[in-house]
């Protein structure tokens, strides 16, 4: 993990990135993870990885917007 040294010194509103590089045999199990951060992101290479990440983006957004089911309120 390495942080690039920030554009502005002085400049408090200049974001601070860090440049991550991972070496997995498989990525199953990197999306949930990369979600857990609760921090943008960029995924540089591999594509699959890109994939992975948008499939769970989907499946979250889908049952974020379901509605549970009516209650059954009959005695």
């Amino acid at each position: 993990m390495e942080e690039p040294p920030p554009a502005g010194a002085d400049d408090l509103q200049t974001e601070r990135w860090l440049h991550v590089e991972l070496h997995a045999e498989r990525l199953d199990w990197l999306p949930p993870v990369l979600a857990s951060l609760d921090l943008p992101f960029i995924i540089e290479r591999p594509d699959d990885l890109r994939g992975l990440v948008t499939a769970l983006a989907d499946r979250l957004a889908a049952s974020a917007r379901r509605s549970p089911p009516p209650h059954d309120r009959s005695p």
